[in-house]
């Protein structure tokens, strides 16, 4: 009987593959890529996985514009930048005026940072709990209770 309580113990329960998918699929967007997808109806794993590649978020959103004023589909002009052409080329062999984009795309990321920070001073996330003193006096309970011992009661001992 000890063994078998011994094992589970120390044992982990096994999870399935199937399971640790929907765990990673339910990871929170980054509040720039959505914003992306909510502004521009772009595909949120393409701009996801396109910013774990690497790509910048006004590339980004040049990429989108382009897309959207010549009808090529964001993925194929994305894989084009992968290849290493510039914007510019992709640009121009778009017949898009390049520097109509930039500015556009600058202004784009200027109106979505301002948004965001609107957000987080609207709704700013809540304080970290562990390890602060205010957090458990307000709950009751006292640091100095929790984390030290009495010196007239230890000098007494001794």
């Amino acid at each position: 009987m000890k063994a078998i309580a011994q094992e589970d113990l120390y044992s982990f329960p096994k999870i399935e593959e199937e399971n640790t998918k929907k765990i990673v699929e339910k990871k929170s967007l980054d509040p720039f890529i959505e914003t992306l997808v909510q502004k521009f109806s772009s595909d949120e794993k393409l701009l996801s996985e396109s910013v774990s590649k690497g790509f910048g978020r006004r590339e980004l959103i040049r990429l989108i514009l382009m897309a959207k004023k010549s009808g090529k589909s964001l993925e194929e002009l994305i894989k084009e930048r992968e290849k290493g052409t510039g914007l510019k080329k992709i640009a121009e062999s778009l017949k898009l005026d390049h520097s109509l984009i930039r500015k556009e795309a600058l202004a784009t990321y200027k109106e979505i940072e301002i948004n965001l920070e609107k957000r987080i001073k609207e709704k700013p996330p809540s304080p970290p709990t562990a390890g602060i003193a205010e957090q458990l006096d307000k709950k009751g309970a006292s640091y100095s209770l929790l984390n030290s011992t009495d010196s007239t009661e230890s000098g007494k001992k001794r």
